[in-house]
């Protein structure tokens, strides 16, 4: 698989991939193949590694060595004939997926390009199946549905939407005075998952104002590039608001002074 996620070779992949899935289905079309319960091969710890090795070339002997295995040559050559052509068109049928959804997304989301371009094969995959991508971290979220965009305030009302469909199922009413205890873990776990996305957005928010008091800092003093000391040291002022004003000006005097 390729590293560099963007466009063009998102689409040059999936017609390799293509190509070689019509391949295996021509060389493999009638025969009944696929992971075998008695198979060692299939059953072994080392199977991703065993077959990686054989992928890279190498020959099956150099493989039981190489990996120290209490397999036979024989039973080695039966996987790689009667169970490995099977296991790589799932595997192949399971890359062109992956990008052709990840290809929908470029097109609803272009800024997803940029964000996937170099990142490793897993980060396509959490997206694919796990985490979707959140707008206010500009990053992949376990509380965004898988395969989508959003940001927080989206996440708290879907997670209140959630709440309220998840309570009208439970079918609950009231028992000598109070809720059953049924709709009140729905509630808690709800607010607890809204908590986790509002401390996120918090603290996301914090970075930014943070960097943003920075570079404004470092504009208004007018610092020299070559002089950039002065401006880190300033950065670690922990005074009041009133003194941060007074010194700004004192030291933007100084630095034009200079």
């Amino acid at each position: 698989m390729i590293n560099n996620y963007d466009w063009d070779n998102i689409n040059t992949e999936l017609g390799d991939l293509t190509q070689q899935l019509e391949r295996w289905k021509e060389t493999n079309n009638n025969k009944k193949i696929g992971y075998s319960p008695k198979c060692k091969v299939c059953n072994s710890k080392h199977l991703d590694k065993i077959e990686e090795l054989r992928e890279e070339g190498h020959t099956l002997e150099d493989i039981k060595e190489s990996l120290n295995l209490d397999l036979s040559i024989m039973a080695l050559s039966r996987h790689f004939k009667n169970h490995y052509p099977k296991n790589q068109r799932y595997k192949l049928k399971q890359q062109i997926l992956l990008l052709e959804n990840i290809r929908e997304a470029y097109i609803k989301y272009p800024y997803l390009e940029d964000y996937f371009k170099n990142k490793p094969l897993e980060y396509l995959e959490r997206f694919n199946n796990t985490d979707g991508f959140c707008l206010d971290g500009f990053r992949l979220c376990e509380m965004v549905k898988a395969g989508t965009v959003s940001n927080c305030n989206n996440i708290i009302h879907q997670l209140n939407k959630n709440m309220m469909e998840d309570i009208k199922k439970a079918n609950t009413g009231f028992i000598f005075g109070g809720e059953k205890e049924e709709i009140n873990q729905i509630k808690i776990e709800t607010a607890l998952l809204q908590n986790h996305c509002l401390r996120c957005k918090e603290n996301i928010n914090s970075q930014r104002l943070d960097l943003l008091e920075k570079i404004i800092t470092y504009n208004f003093l007018n610092i020299p590039i070559e002089d950039k000391e002065t401006y880190f040291n300033y950065l670690n002022f922990n005074g009041s608001k009133e003194e941060f004003i007074l010194s700004l000006g004192e030291i933007k005097g100084e630095t034009q002074a200079k």
